[in-house]
């Protein structure tokens, strides 16, 4: 198998890729990409990519991604010229953009079909992998607010991650594949990294928000609304409150969200592999479920991919992936850290 990174600009393969960088994440809705090639293709027909190309990447034949390319670079010094282009998926329109829908407001909505109302006019597909969870009695965007901001905060209120795959949005449940490669010490780790950092980590999250009367509720205790979620692994008094609106079960599952994303993001994982793939031969990729076993770090757990940084150079593979729990990105219990 050929592990080249391609790049496909028209339908054909655009060549004389000198090195290769492309980043996959979880917590990133626009992925990114950037090449190098020699800028001296003498007879070369296909010509320099210019921004705006539309393009896709492939990593050893498998698709990556689907996007644009955003910026182009020449360079000379005195070992010769390049050229560098740069760019990111299709949800990266999702990201600059404002939403231009008129009203912008939705009564009885599944998490995919407001998806696809607002992914339409930018042209990106939707998928829900499994189940959306319940519909949104209601569910707004704000006046310039960006798609993918709307996207992102319908997702996290449904306990769903939406990322790119291909030339699609996706939407599911944390740990949709899983990999029996072990990550320890020694196979074909080159580099390993743990990470602790409770600078933002919080001892107790308090959602406060308003939720519009209905027949059921009504008066005070149905607009003004208080959920605290405790976060027993910070033993310091660190109290934040965060003003939120929507549902009572939206105002539950944010406080609870809340805690395990930062919870998540206070506990990371780094390693660099010498292979882009896994004992099973398929791509390392984000929302990858792999046990994790180093004695020193003392770590032993089932851990959830989060992001995935590809890179070639020459005949140089390597991929960099960074790790967390998975709960980072449910309302379930937090594991507590060994101490």
């Amino acid at each position: 198998m050929s592990e080249s990174v391609e790049i496909l600009r028209g339908g054909e393969v655009y060549r004389a890729i000198e090195s290769a960088e492309v980043r996959l994440s979880l917590e990133t809705l626009a992925p990114s990409w950037s090449i190098q090639y020699a800028a001296d293709r003498s007879g070369d027909p296909q010509g320099p990519i210019e921004v705006e190309d539309r393009v896709t990447v492939r990593l050893g034949g498998e698709e990556l991604l689907t996007g644009d390319v955003d910026r182009t670079t020449y360079a000379q010094d005195d070992r010769g010229w390049t050229e560098t282009a740069e760019g990111r998926g299709l949800t990266s329109a999702l990201v600059d953009c404002s939403s231009m829908l008129r009203p912008g407001r939705w009564q009885q909505i599944a998490v995919d079909a407001l998806a696809r109302a607002l992914c339409d006019p930018f042209g990106v597909p939707v998928e829900l992998h499994g189940d959306g969870g319940a519909r949104f009695p209601r569910f707004a965007v704000q006046p310039g607010e960006a798609p993918g901001d709307a996207l992102a905060r319908a997702a996290r209120l449904r306990g769903l991650l939406a990322y790119l795959r291909g030339d699609t949005l996706v939407f599911s449940r944390a740990g949709a594949d899983r990999t029996g490669t072990v990550i320890r010490p020694g196979a074909g780790v080159s580099r390993f990294e743990s990470t602790v950092d409770y600078a933002r980590r919080m001892s107790e999250y308090h959602v406060r928000g308003q939720v519009r009367s209905t027949d059921a509720q009504h008066g005070k205790h149905a607009t003004h609304v208080h959920y605290v979620s405790r976060d027993e692994g910070v033993r310091r008094h660190r109290p934040l409150i965060v003003h939120s609106s929507g549902e009572h079960v939206s105002l539950k599952r944010r406080a609870e969200l809340e805690k395990n994303r930062r919870a998540g993001r206070s506990e990371r994982v780094r390693v660099t592999l010498g292979s882009w793939r896994t004992a099973e031969g398929s791509l390392w990729r984000p929302n990858m479920l792999a046990r994790v076993a180093h004695p020193r770090a003392r770590i032993d757990a089932e851990l959830l991919v989060v992001s995935a940084a590809y890179h070639a150079d020459g005949k140089e593979r390597s991929v960099t992936l960074e790790l967390t729990r998975p709960e980072s990105f449910d309302v379930g219990r937090y594991p507590a850290r060994r101490r």
